[in-house]
C-alpha cells in the first residue's frame, strides 16, 4: 500500500480539477436551463392582459459567464412591463463563520515554530458562504432589476408569497440615452438615490451591458415590431385608424378581415433618382378573449412614388389590408405600423364574431 501513495500523490491534482471541471459544466447547464425558463415565461406572460408578476422560488443560481444573458431577461421584462418577485427557498439560511464549531478549524503542528495549517474544513466553509451571498445575488438582482420584491432570511412562506403577490403601490421608469458606447459587452454601473430619503429607500437595477455587437437595423425594426404585438400598450406616433370586418361561411368558420387607413403626411420620404422613398411595416395580430396569441401576418409596403403619385397619396393617405380565418369568438385586434425612420403606432380593438 505505500507504494501507492506517491502515485495517488501525482494523480490527486488531475481528479480534483477532472471533478470541478464536471461539476461546473454540471451547473452551468442547470443555470442554463434556468434563465431559458425564466425568459420564455417572461415572453408567454408578456403578451397576456392586465398586470403581469412572475413570482420566482429558488434556493438561488450562479451566473458565471453568464451575466450578460440574464441582465438581457431583465431588459426584456422592464420593457414588458413584467414585474420578478423573487422568494428565496432556503428560507432563514446562516453560514457559520469559520465552520461549524463541532468540526476542527486549524490545526497545529506538535512543534510551534511550524506554520499553521488551515483545515480544508474552513475553506469549505468560506466557499459555500461566498455561494450563498452569490446566489441571493441574482435573485435580488432579478426583483430589484424589474420594480419587484425579494423576500428572503424567513421561514414565513405564508408571508413571503403574500408580498410576492401583491402589485406594487407605486414604480417609476426612468431612461436614458448611454453616449459614446462601444459594443463590447462591458458593464456600466448605474446608481439611483433620492434627494430627500426619509423613510423611503431606493429599488432599482444595478446597472447593464453594453451590446456584444453592432445591432442590424432590420433585425432592430423586427424585435420592435414584436415587442410592440405583445407589449399591449398603445402608441400613436403615426395617425392611422383602422376596421374590422367579417363573413361567415357557415356556422363554424368565418374570416376577419382587417383595414388599416393612415395619413401619409406624417411620413418623411426620401427623395432620390427622381423619386419619393420610405417603407412601411402593416403588421397585425390576432388575440383571444383572456390574450392569449393566436396568428399574426406582417406586410412591407416599399414607396417609390413619382412626385404626381405622392401628391395623390398625400390627399388620399393609404389603405393597408390582411385577413385571418377564424371561428366564431370574441377576439383582440392589435395592428402596428411602422415607417422605415422607427416612427411606430399600436391601436388595439375588439372584434365579436356571432
Amino acid at each position: 500500500m505505500s507504494n501507492l501513495a506517491p502515485v495517488a500523490q501525482r494523480m490527486a491534482p488531475q481528479v480534483v480539477s477532472s471533478t470541478a471541471q464536471q461539476v461546473l459544466s454540471k451547473g452551468e447547464m442547470e443555470t442554463h436551463l434556468s434563465l431559458g425558463v425564466l425568459k420564455d415565461v417572461i415572453n408567454r406572460i408578456s403578451r397576456m392582459p392586465g398586470q403581469r408578476t412572475v413570482i420566482l422560488v429558488s434556493p438561488g443560481f450562479l451566473t458565471p459567464q453568464m451575466e450578460y444573458e440574464y441582465a438581457g431577461i431583465i431588459d426584456r421584462a422592464v420593457y414588458s412591463q413584467v414585474v420578478v418577485n423573487a422568494i428565496d427557498a432556503r428560507g432563514l439560511y446562516v453560514n457559520i463563520p469559520g465552520g461549524d464549531a463541532s468540526k476542527r478549524g486549524i490545526t497545529m503542528d506538535p512543534d510551534p515554530k511550524e506554520t499553521a495549517v488551515i483545515d480544508p474544513a474552513v475553506l469549505k466553509s468560506q466557499y459555500q458562504a461566498h455561494s450563498a451571498t452569490d446566489e441571493a445575488e441574482t435573485l435580488s438582482s432579478f426583483a430589484d432589476g424589474t420594480g419587484g420584491t425579494f423576500f428572503h432570511n424567513s421561514n414565513d412562506f405564508d408571508e413571503g408569497f403574500r408580498r410576492a403577490a401583491e402589485a406594487p403601490a407605486y414604480s417609476y421608469v426612468l431612461g436614458f440615452s448611454p453616449q459614446g458606447l462601444k459594443f463590447d459587452g462591458s458593464f456600466h454601473a448605474l446608481k439611483a438615490t433620492l434627494k430627500s430619503p426619509q423613510k423611503l429607500s431606493v429599488q432599482a437595477r444595478r446597472g447593464y451591458y453594453a451590446p456584444k455587437t453592432f445591432e442590424d437595423k432590420a433585425e432592430q425594426a423586427k424585435q420592435e415590431i414584436q415587442d410592440a404585438i405583445f407589449s399591449q400598450e398603445e402608441i400613436h406616433e403615426l395617425a392611422f385608424d383602422f376596421r374590422t370586418q367579417f363573413f361567415k361561411a357557415n356556422d363554424t368558420e368565418a374570416k376577419l378581415t382587417v383595414l388599416a387607413h393612415m395619413d401619409a403626411r406624417q411620413l418623411h420620404f426620401r427623395k432620390a433618382e427622381g423619386r419619393n422613398g420610405d417603407e412601411l411595416t402593416f403588421a397585425s395580430a390576432l388575440f383571444n378573449q383572456n390574450g392569449v396569441f393566436l396568428q399574426g401576418t406582417q406586410k412591407i409596403v416599399t414607396l417609390h412614388l413619382k412626385d404626381e403619385t405622392l401628391a395623390h397619396m398625400l390627399n388620399s393617405g393609404i389603405t393597408m389590408k390582411t385577413s385571418f380565418d377564424v371561428k366564431p369568438g370574441n377576439y383582440l385586434v392589435r395592428v402596428v405600423l411602422r415607417d422605415e425612420e422607427g416612427q411606430l403606432s399600436v391601436k388595439n380593438g375588439a372584434v365579436e364574431i356571432p
